[in-house]
């Protein structure tokens, strides 16, 4: 039967800001049942954000589609008993507090396990749950400035730069899912559930892939190179006469059709670029005498005249420009959410399998506690004269 792959899984989403929402937001669009717990006073910190998108904070909305959304205060004994009746029906909690607030709260793992042995706990902290960094305070540039993602960003001669998606956040949001998942299918066969422990700075390690070995092989700092690569050449960006191409024929077969494509035949068995090692040593030449040609005609006619040949390039382009690309439309990347003040589009998920279909009409991002009722009604039975109590002691809102 074709439908969502997560359908039946419930989440307990203590989440806020990115790198968590964005997991829950995954498993979410994948079929799970996502209950996100904000405090009733302030709810997830992003709901503030400027700009605002049809009544959403354009952050908030971004990665919080898709969820329900329960206001309870954690801070008070009751609060947290309700949280965890609400473990007693659930499949995963995940969490993206600081080290150890959840134990400070008696609602650690143990706790939890201690209720329902199926339940699985994920948190994703900046540096994970061990090491002598495990309470250090962090965000995803801090991250991003300690695992040399930085040092190898920006331009030759400039400053480290962060790069401009929170990639960090997203990262380990990527991760997490994936740990979940492989979790819920362990599960099956153990029937217990298990911890997980996503760290943000392991993440981007893991990223950082063949710079660590290239700076064992060289024994010195890989270089900045802007928008090119540090060991293959060409890939780069160039100017052309309206606008800028980006060219990647680093291979020497690649090679050899971007000089027929751009009508110099004679640079394939030019000495110095006539290999993938010639063409490293004379970088600098290289990207110039591209340069020179590539600034004689426009984008779309360079890139139609090496795609032609199997060449990859294409025009570098803006949010705007993405979003009116067809293709996003045919690969499904683009959902529409109704908010409260009109729709508006999100990035969905982008894992494609032959027997998942997401929602057709997912959930807009909710408004805070808008299913508090409803949820602590349908999961915990709890009666209407029970909630007002509790609305009215502010320990549900």
């Amino acid at each position: 039967m074709i439908g969502p792959v997560l359908r039946g899984i419930r989440v307990i989403d203590l989440t806020h800001v990115l790198a968590g929402p964005y997991a829950t937001m995954l498993l979410a669009d994948l079929g799970a049942d996502v209950i996100k717990i904000e405090q009733p006073d302030q709810g997830d910190m992003t709901r503030i954000n400027p700009p605002f998108l049809n009544g959403f904070s354009h952050y908030f909305a971004a990665v919080n589609w898709g969820k329900r959304s329960v206001a309870i205060d954690l801070k008070d004994p009751e609060g947290r008993a309700l949280l965890l009746r609400l473990v007693d029906h659930s499949d995963v909690v995940i969490d993206n507090f600081r080290v150890g607030t959840l134990e400070d709260l008696g609602l650690g793992y143990s706790e939890l396990r201690e209720r329902n042995p199926r339940i699985i706990r994920c948190g994703i902290s900046g540096f994970g749950q061990s090491g002598p960094l495990a309470e250090k305070p962090a965000f995803d540039a801090i991250i991003q400035a300690m695992t040399g993602f930085m040092a190898v960003t920006g331009e030759r001669d400039g400053s480290p730069i962060r790069c401009g998606v929170s990639v960090g956040d997203i990262a380990a949001g990527t991760f997490a899912v994936a740990a979940i998942a492989l979790a819920l299918y362990q599960r099956r066969e153990t029937g217990v559930g298990q911890e997980i422990d996503i760290g943000m700075f392991d993440s981007l390690v893991s990223f950082m892939t063949y710079y660590l070995t290239l700076f064992q092989a060289n024994g010195t700092e890989p270089p900045r190179v802007g928008a090119e690569h540090v060991s293959m050449v060409p890939l780069a960006s160039y100017p052309t006469a309206d606008g800028a191409i980006m060219v990647v024929a680093f291979y020497d077969s690649f090679w050899s059709r971007l000089c027929r494509a751009i009508g110099h035949e004679e640079l394939i068995d030019d000495a110095r670029f006539k290999s993938m090692p010639d063409r490293q040593r004379n970088r600098d030449a290289c990207n110039a005498v591209l340069q020179s040609i590539f600034v004689e005609r426009k984008t779309d006619e360079w890139v139609e005249a090496l795609n032609a040949l199997g060449v990859p390039a294409s025009p570098i382009l803006g949010i705007g420009a993405l979003l009116g690309q067809p293709h996003l439309a045919a690969r499904g990347l683009l959902r529409t959410i109704d908010g409260p003040e009109g729709s508006f589009q999100v990035a969905g998920q982008p894992i494609r399998m032959s027997m998942h279909r997401s929602s057709d009409t997912p959930l807009g991002p909710p408004e805070l506690g808008a299913h508090t009722r409803e949820v602590l009604s349908s999961v915990l039975d709890l009666d209407e004269q029970e909630y007002q109590r509790l609305r009215e002691a502010r320990i549900v809102g």
